[in-house]
């Protein structure tokens, strides 16, 4: 596909993908100072009404949810590469049907869902349903883009495929492909510089709350910048 072919929104979902984020936390942070006076983490929020223990509960969740989320997206990256993951043309050329693929045909968009999830728990209440919502709507626009390149590509192997397996629901058991796709934990993970950065920089926030947006602001246009090296 033509580069000049390819919608803007699709070239740039890395910085679309930022941009929820980075609206959810310093917005969510300007509402929740103007409601309670400070900033109140979502997991903290919703927790409290169940005291102590419900405020640590729900922080284990959401970090929970926030590693198999990361984890999973390295684990779909590593069939590919870090430049596939976040090229700026969608790559239809190989169907992927192996590790992560054979359970869900979007691994790497339903990490994204799970990091919304997890890691925008950590964003006031108001900026954790704007990441959720945001990125349900993105990664839908983007599963119907990429799956239509695949469909006019692969044709009658990708409705196989497409019908065997789901979009974001995994099957259990997964897929048998026949396909002799070496995965590479390197390339996995330098797909996910960014978001080891966003991590750092919501870190930041409960570590050195009065510096917190400074931290935030910084670790995130660094994971910016950094991922956008990798991209080249």
């Amino acid at each position: 596909m033509n580069r000049s072919s390819v919608a803007a929104w699709y070239r740039f979902r890395s910085a679309v993908f930022a941009g929820i984020f980075a609206v959810g936390f310093l917005g969510g942070w300007g509402i929740s100072v103007a409601i309670n006076g400070r900033y109140l983490a979502a997991f903290s929020d919703l927790g409290s009404r169940w005291g102590h223990r419900g405020v640590a509960i729900g922080a284990g969740i959401a970090l929970a949810v926030a590693i198999g989320a990361m984890a999973l997206r390295v684990w779909g990256a590593s069939y590919l590469s870090a430049s596939t993951v976040w090229d700026e043309n969608p790559h239809d050329q190989v169907l992927v049907q192996s590790g992560p693929f054979a359970f869900v045909r979007h691994p790497l968009y339903l990490g994204n869902l799970l990091l919304a999830l997890g890691l925008g728990a950590a964003a006031p209440l108001a900026g954790w349903i704007f990441i959720f919502a945001a990125s349900v709507i993105f990664v839908n626009a983007l599963i119907r883009y990429e799956e239509d390149a695949l469909k006019k590509r692969h044709g009658a192997s990708y409705d196989a495929y497409r019908s065997s397996v789901p979009s974001l629901v995994p099957r259990i058991p997964g897929l048998r492909a026949n396909q002799s796709i070496q995965p590479s934990l390197v390339q996995g993970l330098r797909s996910e510089a960014f978001t080891g950065f966003l991590i750092l920089g919501v870190v930041g926030i409960f570590v050195v709350p009065r510096y917190g947006a400074l931290a935030f602001a910084f670790c995130y246009l660094l994971g910016v910048f950094v991922q956008r090296r990798i991209e080249k």
